[in-house]
């Protein structure tokens, strides 16, 4: 079987040492104070040295179980939950927008930590619309350029042919001169669009004669 790689930027102590001496310097404070209240009724030099060997040993075995309980309820309600978190922040930082953490309580207990994790769950369902969006952009406007690439070679193959008249080619010409207009409003329009975004300038709507863009389109694939 292989072993799982453990994340090297984070460390966790499967055994707190720190919270068991506190846990420990607390039940040693507090049995002083026990000790002091009662003093008056137990003669403490006539308990055995075995006996108060084992009271210091129930101590340290009452502190060792108590750290070893709080620890357990900080991994299971904080530390896995953002183990599993730092595990999905990774898949997404390496561009799998598929991810989803469930939140450790339902809607009516949610906690700090429930929020967190919807809030990332959102994020990353924005981040995959975005990764969407973007890759239709690219995949539009590579078309929308290779169309009028299209024209303008075609054409110009048949103005080298040599075979057309002069009329003909004039009308090759032009749709050579129309394609070159129609990318550089495409580039022109790809700059606004990124002002856009920046809210740089503010859209302003045109109407658009759509019927005579499509005739445009068939006239000029017709001679291809």
């Amino acid at each position: 079987m292989r072993r799982r790689k453990k994340n090297q930027r984070a460390r966790a102590k499967n055994f707190p040492v720190t919270i068991f001496v506190l846990t420990l310097a607390v039940m040693a404070a507090l049995t002083t104070i026990q000790n002091y209240l009662l003093g008056s009724l137990i003669d403490y030099a006539t308990i055995p040295a075995s006996s108060a060997i084992i009271v210091a040993v129930y101590w340290v075995a009452v502190s060792a179980g108590f750290t070893l309980y709080t620890r357990w309820q900080i991994d299971k309600n904080y530390d896995q939950p953002l183990k599993n978190l730092a595990a999905a922040t990774k898949k997404v930082a390496g561009g799998d927008f598929s991810i989803y953490v469930r939140p450790l309580h339902t809607a009516d207990k949610a906690d700090y930590l429930d929020i967190m994790t919807e809030d990332f769950n959102r994020m990353v369902a924005e981040l995959g619309s975005i990764e969407t969006l973007k890759t239709e952009f690219f995949t539009d406007v590579s078309h929308e350029i290779k169309t009028p690439l299209t024209v303008a070679q075609s054409n110009a193959e048949l103005i080298k042919s040599g075979k057309l008249s002069e009329a003909e080619r004039n009308e090759c010409a032009a749709a050579i001169i129309g394609a070159t207009k129609k990318l550089s409003g495409l580039v022109s329009n790809i700059l606004k669009l990124n002002k856009l975004e920046r809210l740089e300038i503010l859209p302003v709507p045109v109407k658009y004669d759509l019927c005579a863009q499509l005739c445009e389109s068939a006239l000029q694939f017709e001679k291809i």
